[in-house]
């Protein structure tokens, strides 16, 4: 949190700048960020004490949550980027707070100092950090960033509706490792290793064909719903729709297991080598393939 503040003043005018932000929402951007990290540890601490139906339930009212704030506010006509961001701080600090209170016996839990332990705690921690921040490169923020930028705004609309939608169905995956993560450190601590090696022999590859199989269905289904269900201006959702549907089936082995077996086995440098090399891909895909005349036309008005 200290990183952060201490460098708002190289991200946030560029970030301001981007998305048409006033300097006023600087506070709540920090706020938002603060309630989000501290609603992710409390999910992970969750998981860590083997509560995982609990989180899902505190995730699911945080969601409802958020859905119904926005509606009331879209009804009253007084939905801006102020409450939407109010929103967005308010109901993780709540779901926060309910869960910190059930997690306050383990927490306050009495512990020694283990130089061991620290030892292993640092070398599993540290790698997180540069695979936290570098997994936003490779993320839609940065692509929404870059169109915002250098496109119009019928673009980004465009792409954010399929990114939308695509998030919503790796729902699933992400569920799927976030059940695994907890099991897998259970099978390493007692020593059942064999029962991974079946779940990746047998039910991964099935779970990948059916994976596939269900993207392809729903990139076809959404070829001829996305122009009903959001107008003919938005039929060209339907292609970056078909790119990232493809890319969700690459990467579902990761979101399925892989991300998990990585986790279990202490080996954190394999997601942070991962991330490094994706977000740097994503930052030189973005430049390469906005249209070159916009992206000097932009860079002259900015010299």
């Amino acid at each position: 949190m200290l990183l952060v503040l201490a460098a708002s003043g190289f991200w946030f005018p560029p970030l301001a700048d981007w998305l048409k932000l006033s300097t006023e929402t600087f506070w709540l951007i920090i706020l938002h960020f603060a309630a989000s990290a501290l609603w992710i540890h409390i999910q992970f601490s969750l998981q860590a004490v083997k509560m995982p139906r609990l989180q899902g339930k505190l995730l699911t009212v945080e969601r409802v949550l958020v859905f119904i704030s926005l509606s009331v506010l879209a009804i009253t006509v007084r939905l801006d980027a102020v409450s939407a961001m109010i929103c967005y701080t308010t109901e993780p600090l709540i779901m926060s707070l309910i869960g910190g209170w059930i997690l306050r016996n383990f927490v306050l839990a009495r512990f020694s100092v283990n130089w061991i332990f620290w030892r292993k705690f640092l070398v599993f921690s540290l790698p997180l950090i540069p695979f936290t921040i570098t997994t936003y490169l490779s993320s839609g923020y940065v692509d929404a960033a870059f169109i915002s930028k250098f496109l119009s705004t019928q673009d980004l609309g465009v792409y954010s509706v399929a990114t939308q939608l695509n998030g919503v169905a790796l729902q699933l995956p992400t569920l799927i490792n976030s059940l695994l993560l907890p099991l897998f450190f259970t099978l390493h601590k007692e020593s059942e290793t064999q029962k991974m090696g079946q779940y990746f022999k047998h039910l991964l590859p099935t779970l990948t064909l059916f994976w596939g199989l269900f993207s392809t269905a729903v990139s076809f289904a959404a070829y001829f719903a996305l122009p009903i269900v959001f107008g003919e201006e938005f039929a060209a959702t339907t292609k970056p729709f078909w790119i990232l549907f493809a890319n969700s089936t690459l990467i579902f082995p990761l979101l399925a297991g892989y991300g998990s077996l990585s986790g279990s086995s202490s080996a954190t440098y394999i997601p942070m080598i991962s991330a490094i090399f994706a977000g740097s891909i994503n930052i030189c895909f973005n430049f390469l393939l906005i249209p070159i005349t916009e992206f000097w036309a932009a860079l002259g008005q900015r010299l």
